[in-house]
């Protein structure tokens, strides 16, 4: 067994993993995005932990780092995007566009 530990990522069984993203720049550090739409990012170190989380009532649908790791883009159901310090802060909120009509 090669692995260095477990956790389970929901209490719930019927909850699944829909995306895990390692932080580019920090090996300690990961996001997750479960079916049941949250968002976990967790911290790797003695223990693996929660850092932060946003509930299933945000709606996340995606998640991406950006290019230094040091914010993370959260896909919301409603189209929009919004971006996040390692705390869950929001940095910028970007709407759906209006271009594209009325939405998902």
């Amino acid at each position: 067994d090669l692995s260095f530990a477990a956790h389970y990522l929901s209490k719930t069984q019927s909850v699944g993993l829909v995306s895990l993203r390692w932080n580019p720049q920090d090996p300690t550090l990961f996001a997750t995005l479960l079916s049941s739409a949250s968002c976990n990012l967790w911290q790797i170190g003695p223990k693996v932990v929660i850092k932060s989380s946003l509930p299933p009532s945000f709606g996340a649908t995606a998640i991406s780092w950006s290019s230094k790791g040091t914010q993370i883009a959260v896909g919301r159901k409603d189209g929009s995007i919004v971006q996040f310090d390692h705390d869950f802060q929001q940095k910028r909120y970007i709407p759906f566009p209006e271009s594209v009509g009325s939405g998902p």
